[in-house]
């Protein structure tokens, strides 16, 4: 998992990366204050998620679904 922040603060940055504790070993969070992985991924509003392929095969970084708004990551 790759969370990426936005905020133009470094404080707000670590808040950030403090609120996944749980995931500590399988969560990366980057820190993104220029917005430019935003303005790549198209992203308009928070929070969005992509889904992005991992093939065995090379084809890695497709993204095969969105998610706009919350989601309930216990019912995936």
């Amino acid at each position: 998992v790759i969370a990426i922040s936005s905020d133009s603060d470094a404080k707000e940055f670590k808040k950030a990366v403090q609120l996944f504790p749980e995931f500590e070993q399988n969560i990366h969070v980057i820190f993104d204050p220029n917005k430019s992985i935003m303005r790549a991924y198209g992203v308009e509003g928070f929070p969005e998620t992509f889904f992005i392929s991992i093939d065995p095969n090379g084809s890695n970084g497709k993204i095969t679904k969105k998610a706009v708004g919350p989601i309930d990551w216990s019912k995936l």
